[in-house]
């Protein structure tokens, strides 16, 4: 399912992730990062969107690999959890597909609402995800910032992203967690029809 909303799941971690690092590069114009040959391009504006949306996208995909990158990590993570739950389950049951992920291929091939619903679920966990490594990113600019060069960045600011990165990971960890519950649980129905 390639279309608008991948697209614009790409778009939206792209543009969390080129907002992330605004702190370190913030005093700085456009025109310091273009060559004197391509300066048409910072005055022409249709040039000058075409390159934002072309770079926020080439943001927003190197973000997803780095936000799974950087999940991928953190040990006991909800997919892994109940995947184990899952798999216990499982073994009693034979009609059963064995994995978890062969489970969500059974529930998405239901219908063509249950694929779409799954997919806008995951899309919405991924952006998540995406939201809370851009805060990590964020919090390692505005920490540089702070230290080096005594911007208009204080110890505050550093706490105020801490705390947001604390929710972001609680928000994501439970709607990832929520997914995969109800995978399973669609998945015991479906298998006792």
């Amino acid at each position: 399912m390639l279309g608008l909303e991948f697209f614009t799941e790409i778009m939206v971690v792209g543009f969390l992730f080129s907002a992330a690092i605004v702190p370190v590069f913030a005093p700085r114009s456009i025109s310091a990062f273009v060559p004197d040959d391509y300066a048409w391009i910072t005055k022409s504006k249709p040039a000058l969107a075409a390159v934002a949306v072309i770079l926020v996208y080439t943001v927003g995909v190197a973000g997803n690999r780095i936000s799974s990158g950087v999940f991928n990590l953190i040990p006991g993570e909800s997919e892994e959890a109940i995947s184990r739950e899952y798999k216990q389950w499982a073994v009693s049951r034979p009609e059963m597909p064995s994995r978890l992920k062969l489970a969500e291929f059974k529930v998405r091939t239901q219908s063509d609402g249950m694929a779409l619903w799954s997919e806008r679920r995951r899309s919405y966990i991924r952006i998540l995800r995406g939201l809370t490594t851009s805060l990590l990113v964020h919090l390692i600019a505005v920490t540089y910032r702070c230290v080096r060069r005594r911007g208009k960045y204080s110890w505050a600011s550093i706490s105020g992203v801490l705390i947001a990165i604390l929710a972001s990971y609680g928000i994501y960890f439970g709607e990832a967690r929520s997914y995969w519950r109800l995978i399973a649980q669609l998945s015991r129905m479906l298998s006792s029809e």
